[in-house]
Formats: C-alpha cells, sequence, structure tokens
C-alpha cells in the first residue's frame, strides 16, 4: 500500500504522461505475476546485497546518459538576420541531405521541452526499479534448482556428504567429503562423459581451495570419469571472506556443465588477521597467494582500462555518433566522410596514438615478464584415471514396476520388484536421487546420511526383510518439499524419467548400490497460471 502511494504521489509531481504510465503500470505487473523462485546460489536476491550494484549501476547509467545528450554540439552557430541562430552545415554534401528534408517541414520542439520529457521518463523508470529493490525480501535459494530435472536426475548421484565444520574464522578450514556416481543412464542427447573436475561450488572466491583428492589420489585438475563410475572426494577449502555462505560439492563434467550435489550453510567469522595464502614456489619462495602482485596487477590493468575509456569518450563526446546516426546511415560502409567532419585526417592521427600507445604496452609487458621471470614453465596438466571403486558385491536384482507423483502433496510412490541374490536377508536402506538422499530409519540415521536440508524419510511397504532367494514386490513412499524446491520431478518435460541409486544392506553390513531408473505420472499438479 505504501509503496502505491508513492508511485502515486510521483505520478502527480512529475505529470508523467499516459503512455509512461501506462507502460510502467504494465512492468510492474508483468515482474509481480510472473516472478518465481529465484534460483540465485546463497542469499543474495535482498536489498542488502544486490541494490547496491543496481543502484551504482543506474546510476552511472544515468549520468552518462545526459552527459552525452547534454554536451556541446561541436558545430559553430550563425546569427541569421532575423536574429535566431542556425547550425553552420560543413560542406555542400550536408546541405544536401538537409535540403531533401525542407519539403516535410516538421513542427520544432524546444530542447528544454524534450529534456523535461526524457527527465520525467527516467526518473519514473528509476523511482519503479528502486521501489522493487527496496521491498524485495531476501530469497534463500540455491542455483542447482535452475537446472532441468533429467540434467539432475539421470547423470549424477552424490551420498554421504558431509560439510565441516559450520562455523569458523577467517582462515579456518572447512572439509568436505562424500562420493559421486555417475549413473548408467546418463541420458543420449548430453555428450558422454570423458573427463570432469570436482571442485566447491561457492557464491564467489569467498573460499579458497588448499587440497582435493578423489579416490585417494591428489587431483590438481581434471580427470578421466565414465558411467557407472564411482568417486570418492576430499576438499579442504579455507575461509576468505567473513559472512554466511552456502558450500556444495560439485562435479563439472566436460561438454555438460556443473552439477551440484547437497550443500550446507557455513559462517565464516572475521578474524584476528587478514586472510592469508602462503605457497612455496619451486625456487624456494614462499609467497601470499592471496596478495601476490596484486597491486602491479590492478595499475597494469587499469591503464590498458585508460586508453579503452579515452577511445571511447573520443568518439562518443566529441563526434556525437549516436545522435548524428540520421546523416551517418545515409554514408557508403567505406566513406569516411571527412568534408562533413564525421572521420577527419586528425581523428586518423588520434587513433593510431591510441593504437601505438598499446603495442607499446604489450611490448613492454613481455619484455618486463622475460627479464624479470628468465626461468618460465609452462601450466601443467595431470589428466588421470582414478582407481576403480566397486559399487558391492553382487546383492539385489530390481526391477521398476513405475511411479506416480503428487505435485499438491510433493508424494512420490515407485513401485519396484527385487529379488534377493545373497545366503542371507536384506534390507533396503536408502533411496539416493540427484543430491538428496531418502532414509529408511529414524532421525539418527537420517542424520548421519548428509546435509539436512537435502535429507528425507522413505517409507518402504512391506518392511520386513527380504529372504535369500525372494522376489518381492515393494512400495516405496516419499513425501518431502525437497523434490519442489529442488525440482527434482520432470512435470512438464517430454520424457518424464526419473533414476537414483538403491542402497540395500545385509545383516552383515555388506552394501550394495543398484541403478533404478522408472518413468513418472504426475497425478495432481499445483495451480500455474504462466508458464
Amino acid at each position: 500500500m505504501q509503496m502505491a502511494t508513492t508511485l502515486a504521489r510521483a505520478y502527480r509531481r512529475l505529470q508523467i504522461p499516459s503512455r509512461i504510465a501506462r507502460i510502467a503500470i504494465a512492468m510492474l505487473t508483468t515482474i509481480l505475476t510472473s516472478a518465481s523462485a529465484a534460483h540465485a546460489h546463497g542469499g543474495m536476491a535482498g536489498p542488502s546485497e544486490i541494490g547496491p550494484p543496481l543502484l551504482t549501476s543506474g546510476a552511472l547509467g544515468f549520468a552518462c546518459y545526459w552527459l552525452v545528450i547534454l554536451w556541446p554540439s561541436a558545430r559553430k552557430r550563425i546569427e541569421t538576420p532575423d536574429g535566431s541562430s542556425t547550425k553552420k552545415g560543413n560542406s555542400a554534401r550536408m546541405n544536401g541531405h538537409l535540403s531533401t528534408r525542407k519539403s516535410a517541414p516538421m513542427k520544432q520542439t524546444p530542447h528544454l521541452k524534450k529534456v523535461k520529457s526524457k527527465m520525467r521518463l527516467l526518473v519514473a523508470i528509476l523511482g519503479l526499479a528502486i521501489g522493487t529493490i527496496v521491498t524485495s525480501s531476501i530469497a534463500f535459494a540455491h542455483g542447482e534448482a535452475g537446472d532441468e530435472p533429467f540434467l539432475k536426475d539421470l547423470t549424477t548421484a552424490f551420498y554421504d556428504v558431509t560439510i565441516s565444520p559450520t562455523d569458523i574464522r577467517v582462515g579456518e578450514p572447512v572439509t568436505i567429503t562424500g562420493s559421486v556416481r555417475i549413473l548408467e543412464t546418463w541420458p543420449y542427447t548430453l555428450s558422454p562423459p570423458e573427463k570432469a573436475y570436482i571442485m566447491p561450488v561457492v557464491p564467489g572466491p569467498v573460499f579458497a581451495l588448499k587440497d582435493r583428492i578423489v579416490n585417494g589420489q591428489a587431483a590438481p585438475g581434471s580427470f578421466f570419469v565414465e558411467k557407472g563410475g564411482i568417486y570418492q572426494f576430499k576438499m579442504v577449502i579455507l575461509g576468505r571472506n567473513p559472512g554466511r555462505w552456502h558450500v556444495h560439492p560439485g562435479i563439472a563434467v566436460e561438454g555438460t556443465g556443473t552439477l551440484v550435489g547437497p550443500g550446507e550453510w557455513v559462517t565464516v567469522q572475521p578474524g584476528a588477521a587478514k586472510f592469508v595464502f602462503p605457497v612455496t614456489l619451486l625456487s624456494g619462495q614462499t609467497i601470499n597467494l592471496n596478495s601476490y602482485k596484486g597491486g602491479f596487477v590492478w595499475w597494469w590493468s587499469f591503464a590498458g582500462f585508460l586508453i579503452g575509456v579515452v577511445w571511447m569518450l573520443y568518439w562518443t563526446l566529441t563526434h556525437r555518433t549516436v545522435t548524428n546516426l540520421a546523416v551517418t546511415i545515409q554514408l557508403g560502409v567505406n566513406d569516411d566522410a571527412p568534408d562533413i567532419g564525421l572521420i577527419t585526417p586528425r581523428d586518423h592521427m588520434w587513433m593510431n596514438v591510441l593504437a601505438g600507445l598499446t603495442i607499446i604496452m604489450l611490448v613492454i609487458g613481455w619484455t618486463y615478464a622475460a627479464m624479470k621471470y628468465p626461468v618460465r614453465l609452462p601450466q601443467q596438466t595431470d589428466w588421470f584415471t582414478p582407481e576403480y571403486i566397486s559399487s558391492g558385491e553382487k546383492m539385489a536384482e530390481v526391477h521398476p514396476g513405475g511411479a506416480t507423483y503428487d505435485d499438491a502433496t510433493d508424494t512420490l510412490l515407485m513401485n519396484v520388484k527385487v529379488k534377493n541374490l545373497k545366503d542371507s536377508p536384506i534390507n533396503l536402506k536408502q533411496y539416493i536421487m540427484a543430491m538428496a538422499t531418502f532414509v529408511n530409519g529414524k532421525a539418527e540415521d537420517q542424520a548421519k546420511a548428509g546435509p539436512h536440508d537435502y535429507v528425507g524419510q522413505l517409507e518402504v511397504e512391506p518392511a520386513s526383510a527380504i529372504a535369500p532367494g525372494e522376489t518381492k514386490d515393494l512400495t516405496l513412499k516419499i513425501t518431502s518439499k525437497i523434490f519442489s524446491e529442488e525440482r527434482l520431478i520432470p512435470l512438464r518435460d517430454p520424457q518424464q524419467f526419473i533414476a537414483g541409486l538403491l542402497r540395500f544392506e545385509n545383516g552383515q553390513g555388506q552394501q550394495e548400490m543398484v541403478v533404478l531408473r522408472t518413468s513418472v505420472i504426475p497425478t495432481q499438479f499445483h495451480s500455474q497460471y504462466l508458464p
């Protein structure tokens, strides 16, 4: 209500034209009615986080726009006999272009009136943007929810993930452990998995990666993968910036992108000293990687940036290239038009100066690098094939019987036929789907399965163990908000399939992971009025 009153007052004071007001109201209505969940990584959608950069960008754009519009024209004015002033043409060609317009005289609009009209429009748009930012609430969503369901369900399964501790100070470590399996149900529409890279997924450079191990081997870079492969990982990251950050493990597969696992909130408190990241080079020198040569990199990049700014301002302010489009579009592609002042010999001279400065900077940079660091190594690549990890001794044979999903209650029902191939009873303990784990057990069993936001309850009927050699029809029931919050069920896709891992265990503690792929039929939908 307060926002509507503010907009109404602004409308009366600014006397915004009705056409502009209708456009603004339509934009605001569209934003409010079609807004969906914000799939930002971490809580970065609130006014305190996203407001300052947006307001700064808007202010810079506003100032630069009016700087160009109000910049005085470079053309001279001459007085006419009746006392009025007019712009002096630079050549007969310009006069020729203008004479073609005299046959259709147009009513002149005062310059200040145009400026006032544009000012009202920009103020209205700026007010709408500020009101939207100020009244928005923080959305604690996660980036993985933005991926299509098939991209999560049919590709990988993360399990046994732990992220600890969750409260540290700057410079202290956080350890991420777990396993990820590349499923045999990998979609045929994606390139086959061949190389991958396991990494921590965090909102920006707020942590520093110190160590990474995959299947017992150090993994500084990418490694070879295959369908059905299991990759146990351990990563140690150091808190770099204070704040509350959402931390995930992820696997970036070449040709597919990053597939994100379950996450945990980690609070990084300010430390007694600034963050340092000591690294010992091959020469024996120890450097602080967090700030090494940072000043030189900044100033050297700023020097190159200044050359680009000078080039941009030269063509924008002195030539008014944007506002003179009515003339320039009538010229040939390769016509410099020096007779009307479009591109003059003086322009060529200054552009040669800027190009020369750029070349000089490059030569100085190459010379400095060669003299300062005479011993240089090219960037190294270490691709390897991790050791094979078995999914467990053959314990069960599973056949899918179809599944249904109730979107109104977030309930998934799966029918499976399981045959016990062992000589001892087995039980179904977990169903692992993408980054979520559903546990057939008590609260303490769920606490051990992974980050609590990605763990749910699994109900198995009948609940009794499967005897040796027995074949039993099981009904798996899962009711969890994880399905809708993380968009795990393909409700509106042309192919409605889901896949995951069934974790079986016998009395001796032996386990096996069995891949289950089944079709899913939605039985009820949430109301959705806009796509």
